[in-house]
């Protein structure tokens, strides 16, 4: 029957009782019953009930003395894992005692006015916070705003360590028990939630969870590859796998599970497998590179090995990105394969596998040419070291501009090839070098219309290519050395014409890397001979004079 009920005065007196409960300190049962009753009184009270106040007053309550525990808990040290899970314990186990006390408001106040299915499924929901919870509820709400938000890093950190430590043989099964009983707590507090029951687990500690334990098997996964074949490191994985399942089984909650073994198999499986089996195929054959032609083997090799297991890939797995990515990685471990204390040798032998196809196009078409220096920019994308193949490049690019005739059509193409890869930075002196030639043979052309009109014209004939010092890997001459008259008169005519037209300009001949095509007279049958122009020099004193000492040549030209 209703009536009149000071809140106050029952409360001071409920207060005690509620303490008891949620520490489930020992309560005798006369006393139970009483504030049994009390609680049944509140709720019906006259002329308004006091449901409302009771929930106002025992939500301060549960703030309090949570708020108390946590700074406890915080000050343990050590033993703070044992300290939150032993307190959790008794805190959770008081909260379902404290709901039965609280029967009958939970059925006056709460139950009637919670949502059901309908209003789930259809969206008529309001907020969480505007809704009254069952005390039990209310006291998850309590530890999670009280002990978990101000402590949360440091209990996730805690759990996150148990975990790793187990992973290495060193947890006890007394620690396990506590991790379980901690751990549960992230799930518990918003279990009565209609919707994203698992949201403040997922967010606080899976998504670590799954990001560390990713880590880990990386990890785990390269250190095996070093040391395992494929086989050995299939068994070993499996062995992994199984452990971490049951592991899953004794420190995860449920809908963990699923994720746990998805993500290791990621890192173990599906990231690794693949590159372990095809990273295998390629050591091999590279490694049974030993004579021969060895940069077209090399690069045959590789590109074999690519078509092979990109054709699977495609056919069996639809180019499935995991698969393709796997592939790459595999190919950049063969391609950079190096014997221990050898530098790798994959920039000079793609280097000479691109010179030799572009000097066998100087001397005439080649129908595959084109697509062999196309497939050898695949085996340059796995190069680790690209500026190391830059300097290789740049020097037989330089011999080729220089010293023979060039495929110029096929060499700019390549330095596009390149440039697509690496950017414009990375070709900007082979683009210098090839342009310099260009505008070399044309100034050439201007020079010898110059001194066809002039009549000046040496009887020797020359070309000259002018080289930019910066973009070109060539070093100055260091050797001293006397022109013979008949080339210094030659260089000087073309000194006059190139300054005419560049002022200011000054040009370093650089003897030692220019050749002469010499015609050789004396002979019953004319030769014509390549020679370098210090030869040239010794060469031409003999046109007055049949025999000459070492000594007279040296001092004549200043070559020792």
């Amino acid at each position: 029957m209703s009536r009149r009920i000071n809140f106050i005065e029952t409360w001071d007196k409920l207060s005690d009782t509620v303490e008891k409960v949620i520490t489930a300190a020992p309560l005798a049962r006369p006393v139970w019953n009483d504030k049994f009753s009390d609680i049944y009184s509140l709720c019906i009270a006259y002329p308004e009930a006091l449901g409302e106040n009771l929930y106002s007053a025992t939500k301060s309550f549960l703030s309090a003395h949570v708020k108390k525990l946590s700074k406890d808990v915080h000050h343990c040290g050590e033993d703070f894992l044992t300290s939150y899970a032993k307190n959790w314990e008794t805190y959770s186990q008081g909260a379902v005692y404290l709901n039965l006390l609280y029967h009958h408001f939970n059925h006056q106040y709460v139950t009637k006015s919670k949502q059901n299915d309908a209003d789930i499924e259809y969206g008529f929901i309001t907020d969480d916070k505007e809704q009254m919870l069952e005390i039990k509820d209310l006291a998850m709400e309590a530890w999670k705003e009280g002990m978990l938000v101000p402590l949360q890093h440091r209990l996730v950190n805690a759990l996150l360590k148990d975990i790793a430590k187990d992973r290495e043989g060193d947890l006890s099964g007394k620690n396990t028990k506590i991790h379980q009983v901690a751990l549960y707590s992230l799930v518990a507090v918003e279990q009565h939630k209609k919707r994203n029951a698992l949201k403040y687990y997922e967010d606080t500690f899976e998504k670590l969870f799954l990001q560390q334990t990713g880590e880990y098997y990386r990890a785990k996964a390269l250190e095996l590859l070093n040391d395992s074949t494929c086989s050995e490191y299939m068994n070993k994985v499996l062995s992994l796998l199984t452990d971490e399942e049951m592991r899953n089984r004794r420190f995860l909650h449920i809908s963990s599970y699923k994720k746990t073994t998805l993500e290791c198999q990621q890192r173990v499986i599906i990231d690794h497998i693949k590159v372990a089996h095809i990273k295998e195929t390629g050591l091999e054959l590279v490694k049974g590179i030993k004579e021969g032609n060895i940069p077209l083997q090399f690069v045959e090799t590789i590109l074999e090995v690519h078509k092979r297991f990109h054709d699977l890939i495609r056919d069996t797995f639809n180019s499935d990105k995991l698969f393709v990515s796997a592939l790459d990685r595999a190919c950049i471990a063969a391609v950079n394969y190096s014997e221990p204390k050898q530098p790798c040798k994959a920039p000079e032998l793609v280097c000479k596998y691109c010179d030799a196809i572009l000097r066998r196009c100087a001397k005439g078409p080649s129908s595959d040419a084109d697509d062999k220096l196309q497939s050898s920019i695949l085996v340059f994308r796995y190069i680790d070291d690209k500026d190391v193949f830059q300097k290789f490049y740049s020097r037989a690019l330089a011999k080729r501009l220089v010293h023979t005739p060039c495929a110029m059509d096929m060499e700019e193409m390549m330095i596009n090839r390149l440039k697509g890869v690496c950017g414009y930075d990375f070709t900007s002196k082979l683009h210098c070098m090839f342009t310099d030639v260009r505008l070399s043979t044309d100034l050439m052309q201007k020079y010898h219309q110059s001194s066809g009109k002039d009549g000046e014209s040496p009887q020797t004939s020359i070309n000259v290519n002018v080289l930019q010092a910066g973009a070109w890997p060539l070093s100055a001459n260091q050797v001293e050395f006397v022109l013979p008259e008949s080339l210094h008169k030659c260089l000087l005519h073309f000194e006059e014409f190139y300054n005419k037209k560049f002022n200011g300009r000054n040009l370093s001949w650089l003897h030692h890397l220019s050749q002469a095509d010499v015609r050789i007279n004396f002979t019953t049958k004319p030769y014509l001979v390549t020679m370098s122009t210090f030869q040239l020099a010794v060469v031409i004193l003999f046109n007055d004079a049949t025999e000459l000492s070492l000594s007279e040549i040296s001092e004549n030209t200043k070559l020792k």
